[in-house]
């Protein structure tokens, strides 16, 4: 294992008593149970800085495939990718990034650790459209996979589930990359500054009986 002053990649251990935990991303690794991959390697890159682990033996346990990465607060975003062999998943997040990182190796109707694993998927293979339910990024068409709006004021609450979306120019007229029936929504900090702008889906007060993605 390799760490670096800005990045630091540590396995999960069962129980920690480390007081960084509040900043702290944990990355999970899957793989299709019929599919052997002895090891993976998990690399994260924050700016000019990278640090890595390998995993021996990692789909045996919920804890065995977490790595625990240590990002620098206000810094860049991250890209994180593993590896095994020829097979490979990349995820784009933020320092901020609160909820569990999945890492898909290979689709497969049955992924491993199966405890802990993302829903498999049963749309083929098709891109989900804005407001749709989703655990990673490269799920959705647009490539977002909204969790919450980090920073962002008033409070933004979860996206339970998931919801699809993408980046939108909130200058630009019609929304700037959002669909006829999306809006570009812009979400901005304490002080007044833009942190985001996504592209949401248009719903009135009834569609929520009637479109699924409302």
């Amino acid at each position: 294992m390799r760490s670096l002053p800005l990045l630091l990649l540590l396995l999960l251990p069962a129980c920690s008593d480390r007081k960084d935990w509040e900043v702290e991303i944990i990355v999970q690794v899957f793989k299709p149970k019929l599919v052997d991959l002895p090891k993976v390697k998990v690399e994260a890159t924050q700016g000019a800085k990278t640090g890595f682990v390998e995993l021996t033996n990692p789909f045996q346990s919920c804890t065995a495939n977490q790595v625990r990465l240590i990002p620098t607060p206000g810094g860049p975003d991250l890209t994180i990718v593993a590896s095994a062999g020829a097979l490979s998943a990349t995820a784009k997040v933020k320092p901020s990034q609160a909820t569990p990182v999945k890492l898909v190796l290979a689709a497969g109707p049955e992924l491993v650790p199966a405890a802990c694993a993302p829903e498999v998927r049963t749309d083929g293979g098709v891109k989900r459209r804005t407001g749709e339910a989703c655990t990673l990024d490269l799920e959705c068409a647009g490539g977002v996979c909204l969790r919450t709006i980090a920073d962002a004021y008033p409070l933004v609450p979860d996206f339970k589930g998931g919801y699809c979306s993408r980046t939108c120019d909130f200058a630009l007229d019609g929304g700037g990359g959002c669909a006829a029936d999306e809006q570009c929504t812009r979400f901005q900090n304490a002080k007044g500054d833009t942190i985001a702008t996504r592209c949401l889906l248009l719903c009135s007060a009834g569609d929520a009986g009637i479109s699924p993605r409302c």
